[in-house]
This record gives structure tokens, sequence and C-alpha cells, in this order.
């Protein structure tokens, strides 16, 4: 498999894991304090977004599978930090929660690194 096509692989376990996460985010904020008690717990395993997500997450293993029978684990793993930028994207843009200047900071430096690991392939 060609360099382009892995590194497309990786960016898309990255966004399948960033769909997971928000899933299950807006899965547990429909459960809401199910989660508490075992004896309340049921609500949260019958909330489809919460099986939304841990099916995306099932999915997105497959393809992290396939991508280690093709690259190195030191090449593939670090792409997952762009994980940790497109999960802050998405909940400033669509979970409308508050992201401080250093945080950013924090990302762009990840982002530095990631592209310091693609230009090494």
């Amino acid at each position: 498999m060609g360099l382009a096509k892995t590194v497309g692989l990786l960016l898309a376990c990255n966004v399948i894991s960033i769909t997971a996460q928000v899933f299950l985010k807006l899965g547990v904020g429909r459960t809401g304090e199910a989660l508490k008690s075992a004896g309340t717990a049921w609500k949260a395993v019958l909330e489809p977004k919460i099986w939304i997500g841990t099916g995306c997450y099932a999915f997105g293993t497959l393809i992290w599978i396939k991508i280690l029978s093709v690259t190195d684990l030191s090449f593939a793993y670090p792409f997952a930090a762009v994980g940790y930028a497109g999960g802050v994207l998405i909940s400033q843009w669509m979970l409308k929660e508050k992201v401080p200047a250093v945080r950013w900071a924090g990302l762009a430096v990840i982002a530095l690194g990631v592209a310091f690991v693609a230009s090494s392939g």
C-alpha cells in the first residue's frame, strides 16, 4: 500500500474516532444521571447514540488493524494525535464548548509533531 493511501486510512481512522467520541458525548448527555447507579445504568445501555459511538469504534478498530498490517506502529501511532485537534475543533463547533488559547497552542505543537512524523514516511 502506498504512503498516500496509508495516510488516508490514518486520517479516516481519526474521523471515525472523533465521530465515536461525539456520539458517546451526546449519548451520555441524554442519559444524564443514569450512569450514577447500577439500577439506572440500563438507560445508558439502551441509548442509541452510545451504540452508534461504540459501533464507530468497532469499525475504526478494523481499519486500524489494516493500517498496522501495512506500516510501522512508530509511523502510524503518532497520527492518533490528529484526533485530539479534530476533537477539540468539533467540541467547540458542534458541542459549543469553550476552548482556551493555551489548549490551541498545545494542539499546534501536536500538529507540528505529526507533520514531522508524516514527512519521515
